[in-house]
């Protein structure tokens, strides 16, 4: 099984002169999209390179990489829990400085099958229980597979929320975690 580490983007950088995490990241999430289509699956995602560049400026942009052979396979973003989240979930009882609000929880898709997505979850709630955070996620909610994902490594359903963003406006499935799995 493939062994990941998680680290910050910028310092990710600072390891490998000629990578580009906003580049990367933006990249990442086109082949994801790419693949998502090719399986015919109504799920977006999409980054614009100054919306990650803005993740990896403020040092909430991380990247996954295969500690075998330094290869970055995917991505994620843990920013403070925005308030309008926090209210739109109903989830009142987590203060912001408590939580984190995890998105775009990427993984490249030649990699998907293996378990490394519970790997990389898993480094994900390390980093986050040694912070004393909570982990609050929303995904489409019309994606079964990845939500039985999330239940599968301890995240508890908070229900479903009507969401709008690029103007579009859907549902979501949103879970929190609070300490480790």
């Amino acid at each position: 099984m493939t062994k990941v580490k998680l680290a910050p983007a910028a310092e990710f950088t600072a390891n490998c002169e000629h990578f580009n995490p906003s580049i990367f990241i933006t990249n990442l999430a086109h082949k994801i999209q790419t693949w998502l289509k090719s399986i015919e699956s109504a799920q977006h995602i999409e980054i614009e390179p100054h919306h990650a560049q803005m993740h990896v400026d403020s040092n909430t942009a991380y990247i996954f990489k295969d500690i075998l052979d330094d290869t970055p396979i995917g991505s994620v973003f843990l920013e403070p829990l925005p308030t309008k989240i926090r209210t739109g979930f109903n989830l009142m009882e987590l203060e912001k400085s408590s939580a984190v609000y995890m998105t775009r929880f990427m993984l490249d898709p030649e990699y998907i099958g293996n378990k490394i997505g519970d790997v990389m979850l898993q480094e994900i709630q390390n980093v986050c229980s040694k912070k004393g955070v909570a982990i609050v996620l929303d995904t489409w909610e019309g994606n079964a597979k990845l939500r039985k994902f999330y239940e599968r490594n301890g995240f508890s359903f908070r229900g479903i929320f009507g969401k709008v963003e690029g103007g579009e406006e859907f549902f979501v499935a949103c879970y929190s975690q609070t300490g480790g799995k």
